[in-house]
């Protein structure tokens, strides 16, 4: 919830329960009355408002039902929550709800501390009625619940009741393979998506949309069975080539984007792929005319990816090395500061950028991003040498 909607909320809305929480973003609903016992006027409400339809989206809840209500407040309640919401947050933003920096804590765990005195363990709507959906939903509906509360452990019992109860529901399979995603239990996670997979190629973009979360002999397992399903994605075909690249071994990458680039020559990432391959081979080249060429060429082709909509910390930085290599320091040094500010936890990103910043001279910028590094990892040489470069001391 931002200032803006928070304020809205103060003015017009006589209660308000905050149902999920992800990050510093709260879902907020609330009911006309007094006192809202059942689920029937969230359920309406819900079913008539595709804005907050999306909002259960972006939360991972895939019906009105999978709401647990968590929190409940009055408006004095909610008044007071809301109070002093322009301070400034821990990604520099101004958010409502968020940390100030210097308290050093996530804001999301300040949230919750927050919002803990409103909770409550059970839906007001659940109590003594029947259940407005089949048990093997409504256990799936609260591990949804539960999962975005980060309550992990009951979001398990919950999705393994809904399992027992129903073994062949594929999407049960695919949020318990979440859970399992979510607590980096990568084996555990694959064996659901196969599981899921088993019903069918329709449950092929939910599973590829979780590949970024396996690790790297889980991926490949579950790209090469996407394949084998006969999949004309490009996700699997560009997975497993970024898999080899990452291990060094060119000519494998090369053998899938090439399949990758078969199916789509112009999609972003498949250009980008191709710009990451090119600027590998220029770094094997001793020749420096030969290089250049090569590093000329990868350009190109990242230059089109993010032309063709690819926006990612991979892009950037990617983007950002080759400027550098080429000695286009402006360009590198914006590209550099584009990649830090997705990945802000990345020193190497940060180290990147101020040497770019020293590069044109920006002596004061890279000293500050020097200190960044080093105040984060005081042990970092290369930091503390490129900060004694500048004549700086520590």
């Amino acid at each position: 919830m931002g200032e803006e909607v928070g304020q809205r909320a103060q003015r017009h809305l006589p209660r308000a329960s905050v149902l999920g929480q992800r990050g510093t973003s709260e879902l907020c609903a609330v009911a006309p009355g007094e006192d809202h016992k059942t689920v029937d006027t969230l359920k309406q409400i819900y079913d008539n408002n595709k804005t907050l339809q999306s909002d259960f989206e972006y939360l991972g809840l895939s019906d009105v039902y999978a709401v647990q209500g968590f929190y409940r407040m009055d408006r004095d309640g909610f008044l007071a929550f809301s109070k002093g919401a322009s301070i400034n947050t821990d990604d520099g933003a101004q958010l409502e709800f968020s940390a100030p920096k210097n308290l050093r804590r996530a804001t999301t765990e300040l949230n919750r501390k927050l919002m803990t005195p409103y909770l409550v363990d059970e839906p007001p709507w659940l109590k003594g009625k029947p259940l407005a959906v089949p048990p093997a939903m409504h256990h799936d509906y609260m591990a949804q619940a539960y999962l975005v509360s980060l309550a992990r452990g009951r979001a398990t019992k919950e999705i393994d009741e809904a399992i027992r109860l129903d073994p062949k529901n594929p999407n049960f399979h695919l949020l318990k393979m979440r859970i399992f995603l979510e607590q980096d239990k990568s084996v555990e996670g694959a064996k659901e998506a196969l599981a899921a997979l088993q019903s069918g190629v329709e449950y092929i973009p939910d599973v590829l949309a979780m590949s970024d979360e396996f690790y790297l002999p889980e991926a490949q397992v579950i790209y090469r069975k996407v394949i084998e399903m006969g999949s004309k994605e490009v996700l699997p075909y560009l997975g497993l080539g970024n898999i080899a690249l990452h291990s060094g071994d060119l000519p494998e990458a090369e053998k899938w984007f090439v399949q990758a680039r078969d199916l789509q020559p112009d999609h972003p990432a498949v250009l980008l792929a191709w710009g990451r391959l090119t600027a590998a081979k220029a770094q094997q080249l001793n020749d420096e005319a030969q290089m250049k060429k090569q590093l000329q060429q990868a350009r190109m082709l990242l230059e089109k990816s993010k032309s063709k909509g690819e926006e990612s910390a991979t892009i950037h930085t990617e983007l950002a090395g080759i400027y550098y290599r080429l000695g286009v320091w402006e360009r590198a040094a914006a590209e550099y500061a584009e990649a830090l500010r997705m990945r802000r936890r990345r020193n190497d990103l940060r180290f990147s950028l101020g040497q770019a910043y020293a590069q044109l001279g920006r002596v004061g910028d890279a000293e500050q991003k020097y200190r960044e590094i080093l105040s984060l990892s005081p042990d970092d040489a290369d930091a503390l040498k490129a900060l004694q470069d500048l004549g700086k001391r520590y």
